[in-house]
């Protein structure tokens, strides 16, 4: 049977600490926020151990990335319902005045369609 979907650990380790650096996170802050240890993520980004389904999750609830992005690397395309709930779970934690901030650059975005 042909494999559709297999799991890469060194694209997997390089993608956290790609993200991670990208957020200028170290591993021990990122392992605190994970809720694992400093060493257990310099295993994971030198593909010397394998992560859980509930690690993978608390990791990119940390990193604040889909999960797709730590397992192969980019973004797969979305549906407009996933990209709505992307964005929904983005504004919980947006305060109010950033939210007329996004508001206004949405209105702007707006206005640039019908602009020739």
């Amino acid at each position: 049977m042909e494999q559709r979907y297999r799991l890469d650990y060194t694209i997997i380790g390089r993608q956290i600490k790609k993200v991670r650096k990208s957020q200028g996170l170290t591993q021990s802050q990122l392992a605190d926020l994970s809720h694992i240890t400093t060493n257990y993520i310099a295993k994971l980004e030198t593909n010397r151990t394998a992560a859980s389904l509930e690690t993978m999750t608390n990791i990119c609830n940390a990193l604040k990335t889909d999960i797709n992005i730590l397992l192969i690397g980019e973004e797969v395309t979305q549906t407009t319902e996933y990209i709505d709930l992307l964005i929904n779970n983005k504004l919980k934690d947006f305060t109010t005045r950033e939210k007329e901030c996004l508001l206004l650059i949405i209105n702007g975005m707006e206005a640039c369609k019908y602009q020739t």
